[in-house]
């Protein structure tokens, strides 16, 4: 799940901020006062959608945007970590009162939830704002909660060593080569087997048509060569395979488990399935 969130860093190896920066993992996280009631899953999802939205790495309708997970490792607390390379290769500023505008949510939360507001001086800008990897407390944690540590740190090592290792042109090139590859045998893939072209930008689009090429030969060698199911069953998930032409869904679902492909197409909606043709 966490190593999910470096793919953009290597599919865009020149993607930086404004300062030339490529510490790219942003991390916010969320701590229930002491004593305050226990959140359903539910309310922590509202919780992490509310707060992404704020920081803008999540923006409705932005299929190509920041990559971020949610994780909660207490009770009581939750993290956010966001890749801020978008997935089209350009980077996500933050807004610059971002502190502010994370502790106002904070506050509107609350008072939508119907929770306790600690009586606490309010944070200075300077200790609003999230606070970085390197910045983690260093006090001892629970087991889970050291796991979603080693991903901070893991992800920050990965990131500093991919902006400043080795040679970045040659990185490119041999990454460029390999992409070009990849997307030949999956242009390739579905003219063999009448697969639609996909639907968004150019840099979408060719990422999602590796994701589909190896979802859906991935989920065959699952459910056919090793599972129990025969041909023409197959043909009825390939039938359903050819109208999902949104180059987000395949992003989306490009790390899911391939035997699970046929209840991923039946939960797609429409707005997944535009193509009026799926066999063109």
């Amino acid at each position: 799940m966490g190593r999910a969130l470096e793919d953009p860093l290597h599919e865009h190896p020149f993607a930086a901020s404004p300062e030339d920066n490529r510490h790219a993992i942003l991390h916010i996280d969320v701590r229930l006062p002491i004593g305050e009631r226990d959140l359903t899953g539910p309310e922590w999802s509202e919780i992490a959608h509310r707060l992404a939205r704020v920081a803008e790495i999540e923006i409705p309708g932005d299929d190509e945007g920041c990559r971020w997970i949610a994780v909660q490792a207490q009770p009581g607390r939750l993290d956010l970590l966001a890749n801020l390379i978008r997935q089209d290769g350009v980077w996500q500023d933050q807004p610059h009162n971002l502190g502010r505008r994370l502790a106002a949510e904070a506050r509107r939360i609350e008072a939508d939830l119907h929770l306790t507001i600690p009586r606490q001086p309010a944070p200075s800008p300077q200790t609003a704002v999230p606070s970085p990897v390197s910045g983690l407390p260093s006090a001892a944690l629970s087991s889970a909660a050291q796991q979603v540590r080693s991903w901070l740190v893991q992800l920050s090592t990965d990131c500093w060593r991919a902006a400043r290792d080795g040679d970045p042109v040659s990185k490119a090139e041999s990454l460029a080569t390999k992409r070009a590859e990849e997307a030949a045998e999956a242009e390739a893939w579905a003219e063999q087997y009448r697969m639609p072209p996909l639907e968004g930008s150019e840099r979408a689009v060719g990422w999602a048509a590796r994701c589909r090429r190896h979802l859906v030969t991935a989920a065959y060698t699952a459910l056919v060569a090793e599972g129990e199911l025969d041909e023409h069953a197959w043909e009825a998930i390939e039938d359903a395979v050819r109208p999902v032409t949104r180059a987000g869904w395949w992003i989306d679902n490009r790390d899911a488990d391939p035997a699970n492909l046929p209840e991923l197409l039946e939960a797609a909606n429409d707005a997944d399935r535009p193509t009026e043709n799926p066999h063109f």
